[in-house]
């Protein structure tokens, strides 16, 4: 595991291995799991597309809690700005900011990948 690309990018090895009760093992393997989950970037643009705010509000709610949970800092703020949007029904950037989060997320599923090698 290549902590220092980790670190690059932004996600917070450190906090994440406690909040996984210091089983840095466990943490590898969530983060994995996570970067292993290829139809999210799919999932938010279909719901952007058809204007599904409800699926989408679902999609970025999870993606924020588990980025947060695995100390995925980009990714959080991310999330955290169209979960902000979503929830007071600001649609004129919505479009901008999931993109965003789409490249924020393909980003740091790429990171985690490499790190992992």
């Amino acid at each position: 595991m290549d902590l220092i690309m980790l670190m690059d990018f932004g996600i917070e090895y450190a906090e994440g291995v406690e909040r996984c009760a210091n089983n840095a093992a466990l943490y590898e393997k969530l983060l994995k799991r996570y970067a292993d989950e290829e139809q999210r970037t799919a999932e938010l643009q279909y719901a952007m597309q058809n204007k599904d705010y409800d699926t989408l509000f679902s999609i970025v709610h999870e993606i924020k809690g588990v980025a947060g949970n695995l100390g995925i800092v980009p990714l959080y703020d991310a999330a955290s700005d169209v979960v902000l949007m979503l929830r007071g029904k600001k649609y004129d950037c919505l479009e901008d900011a999931v993109n965003e989060l789409t490249a924020v997320n393909e980003a740091a599923v790429s990171c985690i990948h490499a790190a992992l090698r």
